[in-house]
């Protein structure tokens, strides 16, 4: 199962760095704040336990929480990739920025990314750089679906 390490300040009024682990510890992914941290368990239906403090000193207090998913990162080709239930995120890939998807099939949480960079298009213009995008967003963010705009009905007739 997926762990999540928390780390606060030592009154936990600010978070300092959010990494979403693996059952070896490898890191997956980190979130720059709680909110992603939120939008993420609820696209994926992923819930925190209580969580067990890890690591407790004069400046900072480490909480591991355990989680009731696992992860599994997937490398395809996107032009025969729709599987239902697919949520569009960007994020990194090597240095570039990408488009990727996350969906959820029982209690696997599916991370997919391109094979190759050459045949899909890349963020890194509008983005910022590869360090700007991990700053900004940490691993990854959800991208909105666009609107589509009312065409104005003629008042003249």
């Amino acid at each position: 199962m997926l762990n999540v390490e928390i780390r606060y300040n030592k009154d936990c009024s600010v978070v300092r760095t959010i990494q979403l682990l693996d059952e070896t510890g490898e890191q997956i992914a980190y979130f720059n704040s709680k909110s992603v941290l939120d939008k993420f368990c609820k696209k994926t239906g992923m819930v925190l336990d209580e969580g067990v403090v890890v690591e407790e000193n004069s400046v900072a207090k480490e909480v591991m929480h355990k989680t009731n998913r696992t992860v599994k990162i997937n490398h395809v080709d996107y032009s025969d990739f729709d599987p239902k239930g697919k949520v569009h995120i960007r994020g990194t890939k090597g240095s570039s920025i990408v488009d990727m998807y996350i969906h959820v099939e029982g209690d696997v949480i599916h991370i997919t990314k391109p094979i190759l960079l050459a045949d899909i298009k890349t963020y890194n213009k509008t983005e910022g750089g590869y360090f700007e995008f991990r700053e900004r967003y940490g691993s990854f963010y959800f991208v909105r679906k666009s609107r589509r705009r009312r065409k104005k009905k003629s008042s003249i007739r």
